[in-house]
C-alpha cells in the first residue's frame, strides 16, 4: 500500500515526539500538540516510538525492585544520542568487548528508565545500584551520565569517596572516558579538576542557565567542599530551580549515611539532602557494599533510603568475587554441592600475623617488625608472576602487589622499609646469580604452578631470564596521608609495584595490575571487609597467576560473607519477581556471629528480627498458562483440600459466607493445609512460595498454626465451573505485557481487603468504618481475636481478558498493558495470610530497614489493585 509521507518526515516527527516526552508529555499529549503534522506521519512515528520503547522494556534484567514507576517506561534511546555514543567509542577504543559494551548500555538504559523524564516541572527521586566490588561501577555510572546528559540532565554531580586520591582518579577517567577531547569536551563544562575539588569561584547563573552545556562536577564527599556547592547552586537562584539535576553517589555506603544520634542529621548526610531538595534533583547510589544503605530508615522520606527502585549489576565475563574465590554455602533452596572457591588462598599463621602487624594490646612503638615466610613467599611469587606476564607480552602493563596489614601509618612505613631491605638484598643476590636463591625462587614457581596449573605455560627459563628486568622496575611505595612516594600510575610507563597502605587502599581505587595480596588486617564489618578486598576484579592474561596471603579467620569470614552477598542479590530479584517494592518489604541482611553487618552508627535504624513467613500476605502471581497437566493438578489439589476438610468433623462451613467468598470452611487441621502445599506446583520462580520453607515454618509453629480457614474467592457474575461438586464462578486475572514465554504475570492475585474474610460481621461494620482500611489493619485486629491463618483459593477463568478500554491511566499511557490470559486450562490461585508470630525458633537472624508506618506501603499495593479492579471488575 503506497503511503503519502516519506521516511524523513517520519523520522523527524518521531525525534520531535521523543523530545517531548523526554521532556514530560505523554505520548498522546505530545502528538496532540501537533496539528500541522499529517495524521498518518503521526501515527507511523508513534508506531516507531512505541516500537523502541518496547525495545527497552524487553530488555533482559539481572534483577530490580521498583516502587512506583513500574511500567512508567518515557526513555528512548537514539542513535544522535551524542554524550553516551562518544562514550562507547572511547571504550571501545580503549579495548573493550562488545559484550561488555551491549551490558553497560542495556544496563544503563534500565537505570535511566528508572528516572523522572528532566523536563518535568518537578522529581525526586532515589535509587540504588548494586555492583560488585572492583567491578566497572564507574563505568556504570559514566554511561548513566552520558545519557542523562543526552535526554536532558544539565547538571552531572558525583560524590567520589572521602579521599583525595579517589576523587582524582574519578575525576581523570571521567574527563578522559565521559567528556573527551576535542568538539566534544566543548559541550561539557567540567567545574573541578584532577587537582582542584569544588570552588565557588565561577558564575553560577550563567553556568547553570547555559542550556546548551552540560556542567560535571566531581566531588569529594567533605562538608566544606558540599556547603560550596550547595550556596553555589543558590547562588544561582530560579536556574538552579529549573536545572535538571543528576547526582551519583559513587562507594554511596560511605560518609553519606546518617550516622548521627536521636533527631539530628550529620553533616555530610544534611548537605546532600538539601541539594536533593532543589525541585528536580534524581540521586543514584552507587555500591558494592549496599549494607548500610538497605538500613536507613525508610519512614524518613527526605532521606537517602532507595525508595524508587534497587537494582543489581550483573558482573562481566571473567569477573573474580568473593565467590568465585573463596566459594560459599549453598542458600536454603539451592541443591548440590556448595562451592569451595579457587585454589589461590594462602595461609598466614597468627604468629606470621603478628610479625607484620601490632599483636592486639601492643602499642606500634614496642613493637619490631618482621618478614615472616609467608610475606617472603607473597614477594617471591609477586617477582616470578610479573616476569610470566613479561613472558606472556604484558609487559606494557602495570604490575602490582598488594601489603595491607595495619591502618596505623606508622606501622605501613615500617613494613615499606622491611620491604625494601628484602628488595634490594634479592637484587644483589639476583645479580650475583646466587645459586641458592634462584633455587629457593624455582622452587616456589614449580610448586604453585604443579598446584595451581597454568592456563598458558611459560618455560622456567623464560622466568628466570625475565626476573632481572621486574627487580630493576620495581618499587615500593606507601599510600597513606603522610607518605611523599604514594600510589601513581602513567599511561607511558608501565610499573612494577608494591603498595603497602591502609585505609586509602581499602576502598574505591584501583590497583592496576593487581597480581598478589597479602593481607592480615582484620576487620569486624561486613562493609569495610569486602570493600578492602582489591584483588576482586577482572585479571585478564594472568588469573592463573593470582595468589592472596591472608589468615584461614579471614579467609572463611570472605567465604561467609560470599553466602550474605549472594542472598541479597537473591532478595532483590525475589522481591522483583514478586512484584514487591523497596518499601514493602526491605531486603534483609543475614548477621554473622563474628561480624557486624556495618558500623553501630550506620544501624541505628535497623529491625532485627527473624526470616519467616509471620503477618505475612503470600501470592501465587505467576502461572505457567501452557501447561495443561500442571494446571489441572493445581486445580485438583484445591478440590481435594476441600472435599477432605469437609469430612473432618472438627471442622465448620458457612452455608452463606459473607463478602466475596463462595466456600468458606473453618478449623481446618494443619495436615490437610500441609498435603495441598506439597500436592501444587508452585512457580519455581517465587522462591517464598515453595512447599519446603512453607512446610518448615508450619511444621515448627505447631499449635500456633494448628487450625486454618479455608476460603474460595468469587464474583457475583462471571464464567463458571464444578469445583468440588458443585458449581463455583470463577474471577478474572489477566496478564501483564511482556511475559515470560509460557509464563502469565498477572502482577496481583489478592484484593487489599481480602484478609478479613470471615471476621465477625460486627468487627467487619467497625473496620469498613475506619479510615484507611488497609491490610496491616485487619491483620491486627485478627491477631487481637486470635483467628486463623488462612489459605485462600482463587479460581481464574482461563478465558480472562482486559476490557476494551483501558481504565484511567495518570502515566499517560506508559503502563504496562495488559492482555488476555490464554490458559489452556483454568487457572487455580493460591493466597496464604499468616498471623503475627513471636516464634523465632530455626530462624535465620537478619537485619533490615523499618518499614514505613505511613501511605506509602499501602497505597503501592491499593494502586496495583486498582489497576486490576479497574481493568477486571475483581
Amino acid at each position: 500500500m503506497e503511503t503519502n509521507y516519506d521516511d524523513q518526515a517520519v523520522e523527524e516527527v518521531f525525534m520531535q515526539l521523543r523530545a517531548m516526552v523526554h521532556g514530560g508529555q505523554s505520548v498522546e499529549t505530545a502528538l496532540g500538540w501537533m496539528s500541522f503534522v499529517p495524521q498518518e506521519v503521526k501515527e507511523a512515528a508513534r508506531a516507531r516510538y512505541l516500537q523502541a520503547r518496547e525495545a527497552v522494556i524487553s530488555i533482559p534484567d539481572p534483577g530490580a525492585v521498583l516502587r512506583r514507576q513500574e511500567g512508567f517506561d518515557w526513555y528512548v534511546p537514539s542513535e544522535s544520542d551524542n554524550f553516551f555514543h562518544a562514550l562507547m567509542e572511547r571504550l571501545r577504543d580503549n579495548g573493550m568487548p562488545r559484550s561488555a559494551l551491549e551490558e553497560i548500555d542495556q544496563s544503563s538504559t534500565r537505570i535511566i528508565n528508572d528516572l523522572r523524564p528532566p523536563g518535568e516541572d518537578s522529581f525526586n527521586t532515589r535509587g540504588l545500584v548494586l555492583g560488585h566490588v572492583q567491578s566497572g561501577k564507574t563505568t556504570s555510572f559514566m554511561a548513566v551520565a552520558a545519557k542523562a546528559a543526552d535526554v536532558g540532565y544539565r547538571f552531572i554531580i558525583v560524590l567520589s569517596g572521602i579521599t583525595n586520591s579517589l576523587r582524582k582518579q574519578t575525576q581523570e577517567r571521567l574527563e578522559r572516558d565521559l567528556v573527551g577531547q576535542g568538539a566534544q569536551r566543548n559541550l561539557w563544562y567540567v567545574v573541578t579538576t584532577a587537582d582542584d575539588d569544588f570552588r565557588r569561584e565561577r558564575n553560577a547563573g550563567t553556568i547553570l542557565g547555559n542550556p546548551d552545556h552540560r556542567i560535571l562536577a566531581v566531588v569529594k564527599k567533605n562538608p566544606t567542599t558540599l556547603k560550596n556547592l550547595l550556596q553555589w547552586l543558590r547562588d544561582a537562584g530560579q536556574d538552579a530551580q529549573a536545572c535538571p539535576i543528576l547526582v551519583i553517589d559513587d562507594e554511596a555506603d560511605q560518609a553519606s549515611i546518617n550516622i548521627a544520634r536521636n533527631e539530628h542529621v550529620s553533616r555530610i548526610n544534611d548537605q546532600i539532602r538539601q541539594i536533593l531538595a532543589f525541585p528536580k534533583a534524581a540521586y543514584v547510589a552507587y555500591t558494592a557494599t549496599p549494607f548500610a544503605n538497605l538500613l536507613i530508615d525508610a519512614s524518613v522520606k527526605d532521606d537517602l533510603y532507595p525508595r524508587d527502585f534497587v537494582r543489581s549489576l550483573r558482573p562481566g565475563e571473567g569477573y573474580f568475587g568473593p565467590e568465585q574465590l573463596f566459594g560459599r554455602a549453598l542458600l536454603d533452596h539451592e541443591d548440590g554441592e556448595s562451592s569451595d572457591g579457587m585454589d589461590v588462598i594462602r595461609s598466614v599463621s597468627s604468629a606470621e600475623a603478628d610479625g607484620v602487624r601490632p599483636p592486639r594490646g601492643t602499642r606500634p612503638e614496642q613493637w619490631e617488625p618482621d618478614v615472616p615466610a609467608s610475606l617472603r613467599a607473597a614477594f617471591i611469587w609477586f617477582l616470578v608472576a610479573t616476569a610470566a606476564r613479561r613472558v606472556r607480552r604484558q609487559a606494557s602493563k602495570h604490575s602490582s602487589m598488594l601489603v595491607h596489614t595495619s591502618m596505623n601509618t606508622g606501622v605501613q612505613e615500617m613494613i615499606a622499609e622491611e620491604l625494601d631491605r628484602l628488595l634490594e638484598g634479592f637484587r644483589k643476590r639476583w645479580s650475583a646469580e646466587d645459586d641458592d636463591l634462584r633455587e629457593a625462587v624455582r622452587s616456589l614457581w614449580e610448586e604453585e604452578t604443579g598446584r595451581l596449573p597454568l592456563e598458558d605455560p611459560v618455560a622456567w627459563e623464560e622466568i628466570e631470564g625475565a626476573i632481572g628486568d621486574v627487580l630493576s622496575l620495581c618499587t615500593v611505595v606507601v599510600d597513606n596521608y603522610r607518605s611523599d612516594r604514594r600510589l601513581a600510575y602513567s599511561e607511558e610507563e608501565p610499573a612494577v609495584m608494591i603498595a603497602v597502605g591502609g585505609n586509602t587502599l581499602a576502598r574505591g581505587l584501583t590497583l592496576e595490575g593487581l597480581v598478589v595480596s597479602y593481607f592480615v588486617r582484620a576487620s569486624t564489618t561486613y562493609d569495610t571487609l569486602l570493600q578492602m578486598g582489591r584483588w576482586f576484579g577482572y585479571r585478564s592474561g594472568y588469573s592463573d597467576l593470582v595468589r592472596i596471603w591472608m589468615t584461614d579467620e579471614l579467609a572463611g569470614w570472605f567465604r561467609d560473607l560470599a553466602l550474605v552477598e549472594a542472598e541479597i542479590r537473591e532478595r532483590i530479584h525475589d522481591l522483583a519477581v514478586e512484584g514487591k517494592t523497596p518499601l514493602q518489604l526491605p531486603v534483609a541482611i543475614r548477621t554473622h556471629p563474628a561480624m557486624s553487618v556495618t558500623s553501630a552508627a550506620r544501624m541505628r535504624s535497623a529491625v532485627h528480627a527473624s526470616l519467616s513467613y509471620s503477618g505475612q500476605r503470600e501470592q501465587t502471581i505467576l502461572f505457567e498458562v501452557d501447561d495443561v497437566d500442571l494446571l489441572r493438578k493445581n486445580w485438583q489439589a484445591a478440590e481435594d483440600l476441600v472435599q477432605a476438610a469437609r469430612h473432618i468433623s472438627s471442622t465448620t462451613e458457612d452455608e452463606c459466607p459473607q463478602g466475596p467468598a463462595q466456600i468458606l470452611l473453618r478449623d481446618v487441621p494443619a495436615g490437610l493445609v500441609r498435603d495441598f502445599l506439597e500436592s501444587y506446583d508452585f512457580y519455581t520462580g517465587a522462591r517464598r512460595l515453595r512447599p519446603e520453607p512453607l512446610l518448615k515454618y508450619i511444621q515448627e509453629a505447631g499449635a500456633d498454626l494448628g487450625k486454618w480457614d479455608v476460603f474460595l474467592m468469587g464474583r457475583r457474575t462471571g464464567p463458571s465451573a464444578s469445583f468440588a461438586g458443585q458449581e463455583i464462578t470463577l474471577i478474572t486475572r489477566t496478564r501483564l505485557e511482556p511475559s515470560e514465554p509460557g509464563v502469565a504475570d498477572i502482577k496481583v492475585l489478592v484484593g487489599s481487603h481480602d484478609r478479613a474474610i470471615g471476621l465477625p460481621p460486627e468487627l467487619m461494620q467497625r473496620l469498613t468504618g475506619a479510615t484507611p482500611l488497609s491490610d496491616r489493619r485487619i491483620l491486627e485486629e485478627r491477631d487481637k481475636i486470635g483467628a486463623n491463618p488462612m489459605v485462600g483459593l482463587y479460581p481464574i477463568a482461563r478465558t480472562s481478558t482486559p476490557p476494551e478500554s483501558d481504565p484511567v491511566d495518570d502515566t499517560g499511557g506508559r503502563r504496562r498493558r495488559r492482555r488476555p490470559l490464554d490458559a489452556v486450562h483454568d487457572v487455580m490461585g493460591v493466597a496464604l495470610f499468616f498471623p503475627t508470630s513471636k516464634r523465632v525458633s530455626n530462624a535465620v537472624s537478619y537485619v533490615a530497614a523499618p518499614v514505613p508506618e505511613d501511605e506509602l506501603y499501602q497505597a503501592d499495593y491499593e494502586a496495583a489493585w486498582d489497576e486490576v479492579t479497574a481493568t477486571e471488575g475483581a
